[in-house]
């Protein structure tokens, strides 16, 4: 009897108690450390590389700005914005990037990444680092825009593409 009676309260317990948690979606500053990292677990790497096949990592709007200003590009043409974002340059081996989270709240983030290089050297402090910044869109975290500075001239992904678009 003391094996039922413990079968039905266990039973009973495993029917009422929460289900395990499933792996929770990637916060913003473990997505932009696998930009940088040996290894992207997120596709944040491709998202943001010319010519993308996916755009998994990126909002909504700025996939579709991007896929915008890919498709009205000519092939033989280089798709705008003609530079490796991740690196804010063609010329820079990244080596390491620091991490950090600036500013974060529920629906919003930016991520800051420090950019360091063994065989490149900035004219501006500035250009050595990159931001990122996310939004949070169905249930998962996406960047909607990434932004730095070439000579010390600030630029943004969603203001180049803009650009590209009007020419």
């Amino acid at each position: 009897m003391l094996s039922r009676r413990l079968f039905v309260a266990l039973a009973f317990s495993a029917a009422v108690s929460p289900a395990p948690a499933f792996a929770q979606d990637p916060d913003p500053a473990a997505i932009v450390k696998s930009i940088y990292g040996k290894r992207d677990l997120y596709g944040a790497t491709e998202s943001i590389q010319l010519r993308a096949k996916h755009r998994r990592a990126l909002s909504k709007s700025l996939g579709a700005l991007w896929k915008r200003s890919d498709d009205s590009t000519p092939a033989e043409d280089e798709p705008v914005p003609g530079f490796d974002i991740a690196a804010n340059s063609n010329a820079r081996e990244v080596s390491r990037a620091e991490v950090k989270v600036e500013r974060q709240d529920a629906q919003r983030a930016t991520v800051m990444a420090k950019l360091f290089s063994k065989d490149f050297t900035s004219k501006h402090p500035s250009d050595d680092i990159v931001r990122y910044d996310f939004v949070r869109e169905n249930g998962r975290w996406a960047i909607d825009n990434i932004r730095s500075t070439v000579d010390g001239k600030a630029w943004t992904i969603r203001k180049l593409l803009n650009e590209g678009l009007k020419q």
